[in-house]
């Protein structure tokens, strides 16, 4: 049996807690949006998201959903449990999903024979070099090519 205070704070404090309480959370569920363009633009399969935590996060959020549902009857808790559990959810999913989906491109690149480059490709790059060391050189004054090269004879 939970034993509760024998004196709750007075009204005043009460109205306190629970706007904090409505503020943290409200803040809360516009925090998980960074966290989902984060996941969506990942293009390592969001290795660095931890699916043990957001889904056990997801777990908490039903649980939550749950208590405030059928224990104790609060709508205002359910529904701020409710968004929640669908950032969590949005974050965990989108996740597997990216890394599913890097999973099989990985497959399908190890699977696939490596190719020689084109002869278009190869002149491509060899035009690419050249432009670049003319556009290195140009920036060079001519003195002291001249003088680079005398030093090298």
């Amino acid at each position: 049996m939970v034993h509760l205070p024998s004196s709750l704070p007075d009204a005043g404090a009460l109205h306190l807690i629970v706007w904090l309480y409505v503020i943290t959370n409200a803040t809360r569920a516009v925090t998980y949006i960074p966290q989902i363009v984060v996941v969506w633009r990942c293009t390592d399969g969001a290795r660095s998201v931890s699916l043990l935590t957001w889904g056990s996060w997801v777990l908490a959020n039903v649980s939550a959903v749950l208590y405030a549902w059928c224990v104790i009857g609060d709508l205002p808790l359910v529904l701020i449990s409710a968004v929640n559990l669908l950032g969590c959810a949005a974050v965990t999913g989108l996740a597997m999903q990216r890394r599913v989906h890097w999973k099989r491109s990985q497959e399908s690149l190890q699977s696939r024979p490596l190719q020689a480059p084109s002869q278009r490709a190869v002149r491509r790059d060899e035009a690419l070099r050249y432009s670049a060391n003319a556009l290195f050189l140009s920036r060079i004054p001519m003195r002291r090519i001249r003088h680079a090269a005398v030093w090298r004879r």
